[in-house]
């Protein structure tokens, strides 16, 4: 039993670590030009921080509320971070594909564009 407990909590960390890194995808796609990308890539890592600094306080204390006052059976903490997922995941759905202009590569040389004026390159051996 302790085994399945153990592999189902890997499988979900996975998850959530992938998740993690699509929202940081998500977030460099919105970035309006590659100057922008280092202030925006800073903003994402404060914020995140402060969400696991603040979020295991903030759903402890809800869950020694809920347990002290009996909300829902001291289930309330489970109901607002499930209604939390919800309204994230909808409002996930809300993005649109785009591609910003910056991130679009530009049109690739021609293998005729890449060798010399002469047509040859010489390599040098000499010391």
């Amino acid at each position: 039993m302790v085994w399945v407990v153990l592999g189902s909590m890997v499988a979900a960390k996975t998850i959530s670590n992938m998740g993690a890194v699509c929202n940081n995808l998500l977030i460099n796609n919105s970035a309006p030009s590659r100057e922008s990308l280092g202030s925006l890539n800073g903003i994402n890592q404060s914020t995140s921080s402060l969400a696991r600094s603040f979020g295991p306080a903030g759903a402890t204390t809800l869950f020694a509320l809920s347990n002290e006052h009996h909300l829902l059976g001291g289930q309330l903490v489970h109901i607002v971070l499930v209604g939390i997922a919800l309204v994230t995941w909808s409002l996930t759905m809300r993005l649109e594909n785009v591609q910003p202009a910056w991130r679009k590569s530009p049109s690739s040389p021609s293998r005729r564009d890449l060798g010399s004026s002469s047509g040859s390159a010489s390599v040098s051996t000499s010391p």
